[in-house]
């Protein structure tokens, strides 16, 4: 979009020249994440949900400009997929640029809001503090602490599994309009992360529920997420590197029509 300028002007493969991931995780109540879960997709009786702060930069389609990130997802794997097939379901992500927010829904089905991200704090290498809001409500504040780098041997061996890639799984969903049908796909991502360095330490994590006012596209998100049971916190990740995206290996693996006026069911 808009077509009658002609196609994308995306490269096939993009490449994001800098990454900075902040990986916050713990085990969850697989009853109460199952429902937010597409059904053709398994997760694990101890699910594991990720927070995941990014910081970007170099990024080829933006002209080497930037942007700032916050994810939100549940591994899972998928049974009709190959052994590999592993990955994250993406719940929610917000970001600060309109151009990353509008390629990521349109081609991938990334569930991209705006957000404002106050500047991640750094302390050495031994703590990392970040937050998310929208229109100056909370929605997010988090930190990573006594934080200790990977040794070369692990490095090496978190770098190798990274080359092998791993898998997006997200929703993209067209509403209905008027009396039309629109449409909802699972689709499936491959993305490559090439870390330079990495750091695990200890995750912190204080999420807000503001009301519709104060936060029209946020509420009901963060409403569900700050429920979220923690079983057990599992250490948290730092790392930092490349990452690229080979857009025309993206699969859509289901294909359902929405009616106006239905919402859509996650499970059977």
């Amino acid at each position: 979009m808009p077509v009658v300028f002609g196609p994308s002007e995306l490269p096939r493969v993009s490449h994001w020249g800098y990454v900075r991931n902040i990986s916050i995780d713990f085990v969850t109540d697989y009853e109460f994440i199952r429902p937010f879960v597409p059904s053709r997709l398994q997760i694990s009786r101890e699910p594991v949900v990720t927070f995941c702060r990014r910081s970007f930069d170099d990024v080829d389609y933006l002209g080497g400009r930037g942007y700032e990130e916050m994810c939100v997802g549940v591994t899972v794997t998928d049974p009709e997929g190959d052994e590999s097939a592993g990955g994250v379901f993406w719940l929610a992500l917000w970001v600060n640029d309109a151009r990353a927010a509008s390629v990521g829904r349109e081609l991938t089905g990334w569930p991209k809001l705006g957000g404002t991200f106050a500047p991640v704090e750094v302390d050495g290498t031994r703590g990392w503090r970040f937050g998310l809001a929208e229109y100056g409500s909370v929605l997010i504040d988090g930190g990573v602490s006594s934080a200790e780098p990977l040794e070369q041997d692990a490095l090496s061996r978190y770098a190798r599994e990274c080359a092998e890639g791993g898998y997006a799984y997200c929703l993209r969903h067209f509403e209905a309009i008027v009396d039309g049908d629109g449409f909802s796909q699972l689709t499936r991502t491959r993305t490559v992360f090439t870390p330079t360095r990495a750091f695990v330490g200890v995750g912190s994590l204080a999420l807000t529920a503001p009301d519709w006012k104060a936060a029209p596209h946020s509420a009901r998100i963060m409403a569900a997420l700050a429920t979220l049971p923690i079983v057990r916190w599992l250490p948290a990740t730092v790392s930092e590197g490349s990452l690229s995206i080979d857009r025309g290996a993206t699969t859509a693996l289901t294909d359902q029509t929405v009616p106006a006026q239905r919402a859509i069911g996650m499970t059977e």
